[in-house]
């Protein structure tokens, strides 16, 4: 038996009877001699799971738990030949693959790059509930250089804010939408996020200090919290009509609907470079550009850290002159 196990497994004698009395051991102690092999195998037959199998499963999951996330499932859609591969094949080399099939078909590469962000989450999510073991590694590739898209502007020139102005009115009188109008007004004056805007009820506005709570559930950083609001946004407030049945300051829709609303007001005006978040961005650097201090306004926008105000204050080359200019001797 000692031969036949070293011939099979290429050990020498002594060796194979090492192997053989630490079988015994733990067979006689009470412990599977084969535990360690079968669990490797039930490892294996984890990874070896298809991509769409995976995806039901968080798909499943994420309705019980309410955390249904619309962007994975619009990237599922893209996965093409990657649906129906084991997730212990999808290597760097598969990837590059896919990736060279989608560029051939004529696929931008920030489409691209934006998929496999969400296949990353995907397995991610994976490992963390058990379906994929956490020795499996997640194939780290670069992303693709998106030089074919077109970049994305976070500010407004005054001529930009007529044009879009003069569209959210055009808007508004089409499609009977007059709240679009004064949530883009509101918006530009006070920096909020849409969803911010969209949760804010009449309750929470004090009209007699210029003040606004911004309620947990509406905000970002979930800590409720105090801001001061202008003379400009609290006309808007004033001159508002309260909407029927409902205790909402500007519109009883989604903030998904109203942000797809503005995007089409800014096609409209050919700001197609601008989203709904840029009206944000306008707000950090128009203070930034009137004087204002880094610390006064991460404060109004309320960031619990200031890198991350940072991101919000764009410094372009003929403020960066006046700057450099401000020193003589």
């Amino acid at each position: 038996i000692l031969k036949a196990i070293s011939d099979t497994s290429l050990l020498s004698l002594s060796a194979a009877r090492a192997h053989v009395e630490d079988l015994l051991v733990k067979y006689y102690v009470g412990i599977d001699p084969f535990a360690e092999e079968k669990q490797k195998k039930e490892l294996v037959g984890i990874n070896s799971i298809l991509l769409s199998e995976l995806y039901e499963k968080w798909r499943e999951e994420s309705i019980l738990r309410k955390e249904y996330r619309k962007s994975m499932s619009d990237c599922y859609a893209s996965y093409g030949s990657l649906k129906n591969m084991r997730i212990q094949n999808i290597t760097t080399k598969t990837l590059r693959d896919w990736e060279l099939e989608k560029i051939q078909r004529g696929c931008k590469n920030s489409s691209i790059n934006r998929v496999k962000t969400e296949l990353r989450r995907l397995l991610r999510w994976g490992k963390q509930n058990g379906c994929i073991t956490e020795d499996y590694e997640i194939p780290k590739n670069t992303r693709l250089s998106e030089v074919d898209c077109e970049p994305k502007r976070s500010s407004f020139s005054p001529d930009e804010v007529n044009k879009l102005l003069a569209e959210a009115e055009n808007y508004a009188n089409t499609h009977n939408a007059q709240w679009l109008k004064h949530i883009i007004l509101f918006l530009l004056n006070t920096g909020f996020r849409p969803a911010s805007a969209c949760g804010l009820v009449w309750s929470d506005i004090d009209m007699e200090n210029s003040t606004c709570l911004l309620r947990a559930a509406n905000i970002k950083t979930k800590k409720s919290s105090f801001v001061t609001l202008s003379d400009r946004a609290m006309e808007i407030l004033k001159g508002l009509t309260r909407l029927p049945d409902s205790d909402r300051v500007f519109t009883k829709n989604t903030p998904s609907h109203v942000c797809r609303c503005i995007k089409r007001v800014m096609v409209a005006a050919g700001l197609t470079q601008h989203s709904a978040y840029s009206l944000r961005h306008n707000y950090a650097c128009t203070l930034y550009k009137q004087g204002c201090a880094a610390p006064e306004i991460q404060l109004q926008m309320c960031h619990s850290d200031f890198r991350t105000t940072k991101k919000y204050i764009h410094i372009d080359f003929h403020h960066q002159k006046t700057v450099a200019n401000k020193v003589t001797f």
